[in-house]
């Protein structure tokens, strides 16, 4: 096996400790053992191969001792998942610690280690030490506490920063702000709180966001839009408050766009109509009012939009001089998920129906909607999986083209005024599905 460049172990049900020859294969490049039940320490001399660059210890049961203080050329070692227990020995006193403690001056010189969902706590100024070579650091999914470590700001290099679902509080880190090279930053699900600060401008680099999950409040800094790379702005699950700011329309680079669970209010700004490359947009769970501006059906590469619970008014017709959601989406084609549930939109809905051809879940459900549905088109909803129109004030025969959505997986018709029974194809419902008048789940 000397002449063995990628050894992949992943994905199965191994266990015990991991061979020691696989520290004799000098010209291993790629190791990777994730997802099975090695245990044990990890052998001093896989760490010792010339060539390794990249590996994954993810999800196994190994304890790693302290980095053996040599050399090499690793790139990436994953250790996702993995219950990484330190175990440092001191060498004067022969005793053995349970304490993350500073690594040798002569440590590995890793570019990205990932060492996710492992159960590192303690003294977090010395996890990795001087390291400034790090472009990829992720301490996701442990124990952290407290404030941000301070050799975080030394990192200059560092390109990716991941620190989510730990007990981090505070504000807004500021020793990020050094970061200039940054392309992602993720601190979601911690418990940050306070303004984001206009120090988020430094990072001009940045392409991913992601500060969803934690206690972040008042509205977004119009510095972000400084941010003219940001391809992902991920805000959720804050206490976000104030209105949307047209200045959102400068980041003409996002895909995606999550300010959904804040307190925003006011309306939707007509500046989206900028965001053409968006893909998803996520505004439900705010106080948002008015009507949905039509631009919002010009995103042409917009497969998610969401936009529920809020309180959000008018018809859904063609008529655009209104400020009505136009019915002609045929630019579209990307929409595979609707929802504009839990707002007061009203007027008919039948045309807008019809215009989703190429939707897998729309969901219209608990508005002030009202007329009939179409007749003999339905059938055209080929992709259609899911459609929820309950608890709106519907009216008239259901219509036997139902049928023809042959993927429909959830039909729910219930909370209105319809006549008649659902098509004989819905009609026979699951043992372990509830009984609900014109509602089929199969």
């Amino acid at each position: 096996m000397s002449k063995l460049q990628t050894l992949m172990l992943n994905k199965n049900y191994l266990e015990g400790p991991l061979p020691e020859s696989i520290g004799q294969c000098m010209q291993l490049a790629k190791l990777q053992c994730q997802r099975n039940r090695f245990s044990d320490c990890i052998p001093e001399s896989i760490f010792r191969l010339p060539l390794l660059q990249s590996v994954n210890f993810e999800s196994n049961l190994i304890i790693s001792k302290t980095p053996p203080a040599y050399k090499a050329s690793a790139e990436c070692i994953e250790m996702g998942d993995t219950q990484l227990i330190p175990k440092i020995v001191d060498t004067a006193s022969d005793c053995v610690s349970g304490r993350t403690s500073p690594p040798p001056s002569t440590s590995l010189d890793l570019q990205s280690p990932n060492v996710a969902s492992n159960q590192i706590e303690g003294d977090r100024g010395t996890l990795v030490g001087g390291s400034l070579s790090l472009s990829m650091l992720d301490l996701s999914r442990n124990n952290l506490s407290g404030r941000l470590p301070n050799y975080i700001k030394s990192l200059k290099n560092l390109k990716d920063l991941r620190l989510n679902e730990n007990n981090l509080h505070g504000p807004f880190p500021p020793e990020i702000e050094g970061l200039a090279n940054l392309n992602s930053l993720s601190l979601c699900r911690n418990q940050f709180s306070g303004l984001i600060p206009d120090l988020i401008s430094s990072l001009a680099t940045l392409k991913k966001l992601d500060l969803s999950w934690n206690l972040f409040g008042g509205g977004i800094p119009n510095s972000i839009t400084s941010l003219v790379n940001l391809t992902d702005l991920v805000l959720n699950h804050n206490e976000l408050s104030g209105r949307l700011q047209t200045e959102i329309g400068f980041l003409a680079s996002l895909v995606t766009l999550d300010l959904s669970h804040n307190r925003f209010c006011g309306e939707i700004p007509e500046s989206i109509r900028s965001l053409t490359r968006l893909r998803r947009l996520d505004l439900s769970h705010n106080q948002l009012t008015g009507e949905i501006p039509p631009c919002v059906f010009m995103l042409s590469k917009l497969c998610t939009l969401q936009l529920n619970n809020n309180s959000l008014t008018g018809p859904l017709d063609h008529n655009q001089i209104n400020g009505d959601l136009p019915t002609d989406t045929r630019d579209l084609k990307r929409l595979q998920s609707v929802n504009f549930s839990h707002n007061l939109l009203s007027g008919p809905i039948s045309a807008f129906i019809l215009s989703c051809r190429f939707t897998e879940s729309l969901n219209l459900s608990n508005n002030c909607f009202s007329g009939t549905l179409p007749g003999g088109s339905l059938q055209n909803l080929e992709f259609i999986e899911t459609l929820d129109l309950s608890n709106n004030q519907l009216s008239g025969l259901i219509p036997e083209s139902f049928d023809g959505c042959s993927k429909l997986e959830l039909l729910d018709l219930s909370g209105n005024d319809f006549e008649g029974d659902l098509p004989e194809r819905f009609r026979t419902q699951p043992a372990d599905k509830p009984i609900i008048p014109f509602r089929w789940e199969k």
